[in-house]
Formats: structure tokens, C-alpha cells, sequence
């Protein structure tokens, strides 16, 4: 995946390429990686699985699910946090999604580090898009969604909204989703919006989040097939209650058959040791994985 020196994007100007760091480096590897692997998504209430290359489940058989870091380009929406973004990354994928969403203040951050790029949405309660930003972007094409009509949901969960009543499944989250700003309500806030965007009818079939050092994914119940990073740490979380039953491998310390959940048994500091991680969970569990080398930490 090479670092495009101009990024699509609405408006005159080109972003100055700049060289791949660690992440970058790293994080396209995997996505090289994981480029001709299929996608398998079926989730117990549609029947048929939502995307290609999919595996048909037997009749009570697990549902099995083929993930890679990024869906594949088509129909894909990039959602930006407004948290600090590694801005590298952002602009090496801005063209890879036909979708581009800016969760309020995030319109500010991308105005700062990249202007040449317009989203196709900002989103939110507005309460934190400056009004610079949100002329700047205007001028360029974006639309504004204005729903501080609604205070019970987060402008995250907003722009998974926008996305889907626009027909996209799929998406990738980017932000400092690990308690950013010192906000661990916050970190918890993006968890449980990755719980609302993948149930219901609407439900999305892929959501990867994407940090400047690490990823995260939501694993329904099923066998899922995900790309791992050899050496990389990577953790097992029971964030929703007890998973009674959790099988790995790829993992150095691989689960088998295990109960997880807080109080007792949870992975963390666990560490890929092959480029597939297979992981069979009867109850969500989300995944992490950490993306930059020790020398970044």
C-alpha cells in the first residue's frame, strides 16, 4: 500500500507525501498481507452473510467469520474521531473508502493536519466543530449533519447512523480510542458504540479501530479468522460479561475451551506467533492488537 502523495479528496491542494514510519511501515505489511484473504460475515439474524467470498454455515453450525484490518475498498466508510490522528495513516487511506466522516471536532483536526482532504459528512452535535472548520469544509463540498435534536447517542454512534442509512457496512473507526485525553469514559463510549453499530437490521458487518498504536475489533459470538502481526502483543477481553467458552490459536499463550471474564480469567499481554489468529468465542470478546514497535511505547 503505498503512501499516495496526493489523497483524493474535495477541494484544490495536494498533501506533501511524507516517509512511512514505524506504524505506517507496519501497518501496511499487514494489510498486504491480509489483501487476498476473503471476507465471511454472517450474522444470526440476516440468514445470508453481507459480504464476498463467504462461507455458507451449515444449519446450527458456528457462524464463522473471515476479518482482515481494513474491508475491502467499495462501499466502506472511514470514520475520524476527534482525538488526535495519526495523520500519515489517515492520508495513506483516505482513498481506499468511498465514504469519509468527520465525528464533529474531528473536522477541526483533520482542517489542521491535512485541509486538502474533505470529508463527505461531518456528523455529530456540532458542539465541537469550529465554525471555521465547518466553512472550510462546506466551501469544499462536505455536508453538514446537524443532530443535536438527539442527546442519547454519541457522535459516534451518529456517524455509524449517517453511514448505514447511506448503505455502508463496513467501516474503519480512526482515533486515540484508548483513553484519550486522559477520557477512559470515553474509551467506553467508543466500546459501546461498536455494540449498537453491529446489532439490529442495520447492523455493520466490519468495524476495525484503528489508533496510532494499536486496533481494536468487536468478535460476535463465532469462529473468527483475523490477520495477526507476528510478535506483536495482542489481548482477549470479555468486555460484555462472562464468554463461557474461548478457543485461540496463533496465540503463544493459546485458550482452550476457557471461561473468560473479569474477577477471573482474562488475556492480556498475550502475543501473536503466527500471521492468522483463529479465535472461537461463545459470548463478544474484543480483540486488541498492538500495532507500533517497543521502541515506540
Amino acid at each position: 500500500l503505498p503512501l499516495p502523495s496526493s489523497p483524493r479528496g474535495r477541494g484544490a491542494g495536494a498533501v506533501t507525501a511524507r516517509r512511512p514510519g514505524p506504524l505506517l511501515a507496519l501497518l501496511c505489511a499487514v494489510l498486504h498481507a491480509s489483501a487476498s484473504r476473503g471476507i465471511a460475515v454472517q450474522h444470526k439474524s440476516l440468514g445470508r452473510p453481507r459480504c464476498m467470498s463467504a462461507v455458507e454455515p451449515r444449519e446450527g453450525a458456528m457462524v464463522q467469520w473471515i476479518s482482515r484490518v481494513l474491508p475491502p475498498s467499495g462501499r466502506s466508510a472511514l470514520i475520524l474521531l476527534n482525538t488526535p490522528q495519526p495523520v500519515a495513516v489517515v492520508a495513506a487511506l483516505w482513498d481506499r473508502f468511498d465514504l469519509r466522516i468527520c465525528a464533529d471536532g474531528a473536522a477541526n483536526r483533520l482542517q489542521e493536519a491535512l485541509p486538502a482532504l474533505a470529508p463527505e459528512l461531518i456528523v455529530g452535535d456540532l458542539d465541537s466543530a469550529s465554525p471555521g472548520a465547518l466553512e472550510h469544509f462546506q466551501e469544499r463540498g462536505s455536508a453538514v449533519l446537524d443532530l443535536s435534536h438527539s442527546q442519547d447517542s454519541t457522535d459516534l454512534d451518529k456517524a455509524f447512523i449517517a453511514a448505514a442509512e447511506r448503505g455502508f457496512h463496513d467501516a474503519v473507526v480512526i482515533g486515540d480510542f484508548a483513553g484519550g485525553a486522559g477520557r477512559v469514559d470515553h474509551m467506553f463510549g467508543i466500546i459501546q458504540s461498536l455494540f449498537l453499530a453491529q446489532q439490529g437490521p442495520t447492523a455493520f458487518s466490519e468495524v476495525t479501530c484503528l489508533s496510532q498504536s494499536s486496533m481494536m475489533k468487536l468478535l460476535l459470538p463465532g469462529s473468527h479468522v483475523l490477520p495477526g502481526l507476528r510478535g506483536a502483543k495482542c489481548g482477549l477481553v470479555p468486555i460484555s460479561g462472562p464468554c463461557e467458552q474461548i478457543t485461540t490459536r496463533g496465540l503463544q499463550w493459546n485458550l482452550k475451551g476457557d471461561a473468560v471474564a473479569f474477577g477471573g480469567l482474562v488475556s492480556t499481554s498475550n502475543l501473536c506467533v503466527e500471521d492468522k489468529v483463529t479465535v472461537e468465542n461463545s459470548a463478544p470478546v474484543l480483540w486488541t492488537m498492538k500495532l507500533g514497535s517497543e521502541d515506540e511505547e
